[in-house]
């Protein structure tokens, strides 16, 4: 049997404040053997700002902090943020697992205010913990009945 928890958090433009809930929630979700743990949109970051003032490389330096919480923890994570790839910025979810691979999917049906920030994503994501698929979709993906 799969276990899966959604972290409905608190977010704060303030990185580290971010990254303490994210590892209380690892931590807990631990302790309640959850198999894959899902955090907001932009959570390491916060969603109400101006995403162009976001440090990238502090962005990646918490997904590997957060990486390796997910490993020492044996609990998978997807955790929301804006990600640059290919010289553009995306809102996205980045899948961490506990083998240590990644995957990431970019937003693809922005609001007006991520329009401002954002590209669109182009492909669906779709990836397995164990003999279970998942999707994965952001707030306003929801809205199309291809994605879901």
């Amino acid at each position: 049997m799969m276990k899966a928890a959604v972290a409905q958090v608190k977010l704060y433009e303030d990185m580290e404040a971010n990254l303490i809930t994210i590892s209380k929630y690892i931590s807990l979700a631990s302790k309640e053997d959850i198999d894959l743990l899902c955090f907001p949109e932009c959570n390491i970051t916060g969603y109400m700002r101006d995403f162009t003032k976001v440090n990238q490389n502090k962005v990646m330096d918490t997904l590997d902090i957060i990486q390796k919480q997910v490993t020492h923890n044996s609990v998978n994570v997807i955790v929301g943020a804006p990600y640059f790839e290919r010289k553009k910025r995306f809102n996205s979810a980045i899948v961490l697992l506990t083998n240590g691979r990644r995957h990431i999917y970019h937003k693809i049906n922005l609001t007006s205010s991520d329009e401002a920030y954002f590209k669109r994503g182009k492909e669906p994501l779709i990836f397995q913990v164990g003999n279970v698929k998942f999707g994965v979709l952001i707030c306003r993906d929801q809205n199309d009945p291809m994605l879901a």
